[in-house]
């Protein structure tokens, strides 16, 4: 709801009610104390109207910081306003996030190739805190830990890698634990915690590989997802050359 608009409309409908209470009673035969005391009633309930409305008319949106993509190497920090949600959905406050090898080729080459699109909220692997639950939402509550699965974060696949990792809060319509956010157990510290979406793309293209141990294998590459391949496949009894 626009605040501004109902306070004003508020306002307006306060004013007619008393101008015509104040004109009504003053057509009547009503006694001089009985005129002043509803004289100064009028005035006082005035008075408390037009005080909110100046209150309301001083509040300000409340922003917070993004990081914005606008091409080969523009990204723009910007001020927008703090997302809220519905009865359905989530808001997060970012605890930290980590760059994904999506974001450094964005930044270099451009984003197209990778679902990073020019104006939109930069990062997708981050840990963050529940600040806000809509009321169907289940088994969420404020104060959780959260991982935000990138896929399902924002319920669009196309914003799998500009949900706002890098933004002080998003938003999360449509929010289903165990879908569109984990929940990160205590043992886990933050910054791990935001590398949990490069890792479960290694560990899970070992999984559907149905490796057995004692077999040898060979991981190509040791960045961040290759990495946990090649600790997938110890932690399964494999022996790896990286």
């Amino acid at each position: 709801m626009d605040v501004g608009w109902y306070e004003d409309s508020t306002f307006k409908t306060s004013t007619i009610f008393c101008e015509g209470f104040y004109k009504r009673t003053f057509s009547k035969k009503v006694n001089t104390i009985s005129k002043v005391f509803i004289f100064l009633f009028v005035v006082i309930y005035m008075q408390i109207v037009w005080k909110n409305k100046q209150v309301y008319s001083n509040c300000e949106v409340i922003k917070m910081k993004a990081a914005i993509y606008n091409g080969i190497k523009k990204v723009d920090l910007v001020e927008l306003p703090t997302p809220d949600c519905d009865d359905n959905g989530i808001v997060v406050k970012n605890i930290c996030a980590s760059i994904c090898g999506s974001d450094v080729t964005a930044y270099n080459y451009g984003g197209q190739h990778v679902m990073i699109y020019d104006g939109f909220e930069f990062g997708h692997e981050m840990v963050s805190r529940v600040v806000k639950v809509g009321k169907n939402v289940e088994g969420i509550k404020e104060g959780d830990r959260v991982f935000p699965v990138p896929q399902f974060a924002k319920n669009d696949y196309t914003r799998a890698a500009t949900i706002g990792g890098f933004s002080e809060y998003v938003e999360l319509p449509q929010c289903k634990l165990n879908q569109s956010v984990y929940l990160v157990p205590d043992a886990i510290e933050d910054e791990l915690a935001s590398v949990i979406e490069p890792f479960t793309v290694g560990a899970n293209a070992v999984w559907r590989m149905g490796i057995e141990s004692s077999k040898k294998a060979i991981v190509f590459g040791a960045g961040a997802i290759g990495l946990t391949a090649a600790m997938t496949l110890k932690y399964l009894g494999c022996e790896v050359v990286v």
